[in-house]
């Protein structure tokens, strides 16, 4: 990974939307998006959320 940033917008009491802007070398989107399933399955934080939480990622590839 090169670069990460991440905005969260609150959409009332129940939803949550993620707005990662990620950047990686030497990857594909694919996996970039398995990671993050993956990373919100485990999270603690994320499994303390009563609320609905959506991802909706910005993957930039880079030629390495």
């Amino acid at each position: 990974m090169t670069s990460y940033k991440s905005r969260a917008v609150w959409k009332g009491e129940q939803r949550v939307i993620l707005r990662p802007r990620i950047v990686v070398r030497g990857s594909d989107a694919r996996r970039v998006e398995r990671a993050l399933r993956s990373a919100q399955k485990y999270s603690l934080v994320a499994q303390s959320i009563r609320s609905e939480v959506r991802i909706e990622p910005e993957i930039t590839i880079q030629k390495s």
